[in-house]
């Protein structure tokens, strides 16, 4: 997939006191998927070659995909308007896996479900596709993606588990008014949900469980977009926003609330020009305007070298071609037991706050 990015090079080594904290704010609304006429209904059940595909190809704009349960096959390429419905995950859902030969003309890469516009020869996307919800499939064993949008207006992603795809699990890149939720992903060789690349994203990433990925949630190179409500746990970092500083602009603007970050102590050794990464709880590394509140980020501890580890993290990635980190504010978390520290800061930028926060160490000492 254009883009995809690698684990970001991180850099930060990781007194309680009474809690007086007021409501996280306007929560922000999950982005509508504007209806459009509906056409017709296919209806498709496991067979041989590629069934789900030929019914998407013969579905006009408009139309519904229903797949029955059972076992299918083969790469899912959607480039028009169009509701898929899965059957749910496991013995009695639609499971899809990698077929011996994969579809690798589209969508760059082997994936299971992939969302796509038109691309110039570049990878600029020169028109999304409008109004795509993909709903209902446990997605197996792809080389690239589980379910991926690229270039996409109005797409959702919705009751997805993904299961051991060597990219990432459930994710969007260049897309506005995207939904992101209630998904599990695990086992994702980069980021288990990731929404990145997309300037005015109106995105929201929300109630999804990610466990054992490199990465839990990951929100990069974006602006405009709502984590909420989001598990992880026995990942490399939980959740991690970022500025790579490859954006159109620069990421920031995001609310990450009442989201639970416990125990992301695995070991992601380095690869490359990427360090090892362990024990991140929450990062925010070279963002600007993003709220960090009503989290929970306890018991993470780094289990073998990293260059980032603790509860919740605030730095720069300006040594990377990024930024360092200006008018965030981490406030009203509870993050316990988290090692090296509960709260970091490597005091670069400006306007970073840490307030009411409940923990017991932090560095520089007495951040609140």
């Amino acid at each position: 997939m254009v883009g995809n990015p690698t684990r970001i090079a991180l850099a930060c080594a990781l007194v309680a006191g009474p809690l007086f904290c007021g409501g996280a704010g306007a929560a922000q609304a999950t982005p509508a998927l504007h209806p459009q006429p509906h056409h017709g209904t296919f209806v498709v059940k496991p067979g041989k070659g590629t069934p789900i595909q030929k019914a998407v190809d013969r579905a006009r704009p408009g139309d519904t995909v229903v797949v029955r349960p059972g076992h299918y096959t083969e790469n899912v390429v959607i480039t028009k308007s169009l509701t898929l419905v899965g059957s749910g995950w496991g013995k009695h859902g639609s499971v899809i896996y990698q077929p011996k030969k994969p579809r690798t003309t589209t969508c760059e890469g082997s994936n299971g479900i992939c969302v796509m516009g038109k691309v110039d020869t570049k990878g600029k996307v020169v028109r999304p596709v409008a109004h795509v919800k993909v709903t209902g499939f446990e997605v197996r064993g792809f080389t690239s993606d589980g379910v991926v949008g690229f270039g996409t207006h109005d797409f959702r992603a919705e009751h997805i588990k993904a299961v051991n795809n060597k990219e990432y699990g459930v994710t969007s890149f260049h897309g506005t008014n995207t939904a992101l939720t209630n998904n599990d992903a695990t086992g994702s060789g980069e980021a288990g949900i990731y929404l990145g690349d997309s300037p005015n994203a109106r995105g929201w990433v929300g109630n999804n469980n990610a466990w054992k990925n490199d990465i839990g949630v990951l929100v990069r190179d974006s602006t405009g977009v709502t984590v909420a409500s989001n598990r992880t746990g026995d990942n490399c970092a939980g959740i991690l926003a970022v500025n790579s500083g490859m954006g159109a602009i620069a990421g920031g603007k995001m609310t990450l609330r009442d989201n639970t970050a416990n125990g992301n102590s695995r070991h992601c050794a380095a690869m490359g020009d990427v360090p090892a990464l362990s024990g991140l709880g929450i990062g925010l590394a070279g963002v600007h305007d993003v709220k960090v509140v009503h989290n929970t980020a306890d018991g993470n501890r780094h289990t073998g070298t990293s260059l980032a580890s603790g509860g919740i993290a605030v730095f720069s990635t300006k040594g990377i071609g990024g930024a360092d980190p200006r008018n965030n504010k981490v406030e009203c978390n509870e993050v316990f037991g988290n090692r090296p520290v509960d709260l970091f800061s490597d005091r670069t930028g400006k306007k970073n706050v840490f307030k009411n926060n409940k923990h017991r160490t932090s560095k520089p000492a007495k951040l609140h």
